[in-house]
């Protein structure tokens, strides 16, 4: 089970990633659950390659390797990727 921090920030990531459909990009958000992980990926609306592609960020409580320790800083970087690509957001990520 994810922790309540990992929860948090994977919400606000896909919360973000909806919004920026009114934007020149568009995210995909992607839960594969028989690995308990997430990634994200970022592209210009029309391109055909990515401007950001993550890797897996594997979730606590799947198996004892991975836990906050491991997955908060990862989930942490694609919270800061998908808020320099969303509308609202500067390049550093300071919403405007």
């Amino acid at each position: 089970m994810a922790t309540v921090k990992e929860k948090a920030l994977i919400a606000e990531i896909t919360r973000l990633a909806l919004e920026m459909g009114a934007g020149e990009y568009t995210a995909c958000v992607d839960y594969h659950g028989y690995v308990h992980g997430i990634d994200v990926r970022i592209a210009k609306k029309n391109a055909s390659d990515w401007v950001y592609y993550s890797e897996t960020c594997y979730l606590s409580g799947r198996i004892d390797v991975w836990n906050e320790k491991t997955s908060l800083p990862l989930l942490n970087e694609m919270l800061a990727q998908v808020k320099a690509f969303h509308p609202q957001f500067d390049a550093d990520g300071v919403k405007l």
